[in-house]
């Protein structure tokens, strides 16, 4: 049997690069777990799926972040929690940080406390004179205003007869009430023209700021107002003196001291402090009883100026305290608001005061505990 050829080999076709398909993107799920410590279970084959039981989903767990960790130990304040006691460190505020954070705690608490448990309405604001042009006409041509001189006839000389109080008339008891101390003293001998020539070189009649402790005088009860009294003339004392008072200088003060006192923001009481000082018998009285006729004839300011001076039982201050609040009563009904911008203080403010709270005027209650009327 002739032997069987063998076959040709067979040509190798030309190797052509075979392209791979292109990998599809991982999905966000798929790259989260090389990302994280988690450890991902093997898939099982196709052919053994149908016999194991379903595996619970592969997606590592995510772990909290360390901010919501911080917050929720900030809010909570446990530090028994499983959180708090995590193996990451957390950063503790330092000592300054935490006193820092104290004081800031404590003012809002002190602030909060002191808003709720405020026992009393604060006060409203006085009341103010009109800007209105026909109220300031008709205080500029008030025959109440003050003056700052008197017409010799008017004054104590031997020509002129003595002024008869039960014998006058309405309008001109009111112009004897509203007047000045010097006008006072010039009308019934006890301060000369000379001195009030002096006085008006260095200082001009105009309203002056009442301050804080004259405010006190004229609203508190009598005790708490003769109290004050003596603080604020306490205070005046040691005030002029700073601006060179010398009681040897009698009413020739030196120009510092004027200008002090001329000033609108100083208050009133210190002129007439210097006039204690400088006229003591200007405001010595005869008999200290409220229903003589000495008091019953002085002017408003007079009354003012007794209760300051210290030189006087505290008794008789007490009572001058309410003598003064009823004399400013009858003066303010009877004249208007306006015609007594311009009057002697503390007439001028204690129409204000009177106009805010006429119910407890003259007993001396503040105007929060009775409230406000406005009449």
């Amino acid at each position: 049997m002739p032997p069987t050829p063998k076959a040709a080999p067979e040509p190798t076709p030309p190797q052509t690069p075979v392209k791979t398909p292109p990998t599809p993107s991982a999905s966000p799920a798929e790259s989260k777990p090389k990302t994280t410590p988690a450890t991902v279970t093997p898939t099982p084959p196709a052919d053994a799926a149908g016999l194991q039981p379903t595996s619970p989903s592969t997606e590592p767990v995510e772990q909290p972040p360390k901010k919501e960790s911080a917050k929720k130990a900030k809010s909570t304040g446990k530090a028994g929690t499983s959180k708090a006691e995590s193996t990451e460190p957390t950063k503790e505020p330092s000592v300054d940080q935490q006193e820092k954070k104290g004081c800031k705690d404590d003012s809002k608490k002190s602030l909060k406390v002191e808003k709720t448990q405020s026992a009393t309405v604060p006060s409203p604001p006085s009341l103010k004179y009109s800007d209105h042009p026909y109220s300031k006409a008709v205080s500029k041509a008030s025959v109440l205003k003050e003056k700052d001189n008197l017409k010799y006839e008017e004054t104590a000389n031997p020509f002129t007869k003595k002024i008869d109080y039960s014998k006058v008339d309405r309008l001109t008891r009111l112009q004897l009430l509203t007047e000045s101390i010097r006008c006072y003293g010039m009308r019934n001998g006890k301060f000369t023209r000379h001195d009030n020539f002096v006085i008006r070189e260095r200082f001009s009649t105009k309203p002056h700021r009442v301050h804080r402790w004259e405010k006190d005088i004229f609203k508190a009860t009598p005790s708490e107002a003769v109290k004050a009294a003596d603080a604020l003339m306490d205070r005046i004392e040691r005030e002029l003196k700073t601006f060179g008072y010398r009681p040897q200088d009698d009413l020739t003060q030196n120009p510092v001291l004027w200008g002090h006192l001329n000033y609108e923001e100083a208050e009133m009481s210190k002129f007439y402090w210097l006039l204690i000082q400088q006229r003591p018998d200007l405001f010595k009285v005869e008999k200290e009883d409220v229903n003589s006729e000495e008091v019953r004839e002085m002017p408003i300011a007079m009354l003012y100026a007794l209760i300051l001076n210290t030189k006087l039982t505290r008794r008789f201050r007490e009572e001058l305290v309410i003598e003064l609040r009823k004399a400013t009563v009858d003066v303010i009904r009877l004249t208007g608001q306006d015609a007594l911008r311009f009057a002697a203080f503390p007439l001028n403010y204690l129409v204000l005061l009177h106009n805010k709270n006429p119910s407890s005027y003259v007993e001396g209650r503040s105007g929060r505990s009775t409230g406000y009327r406005r009449h």
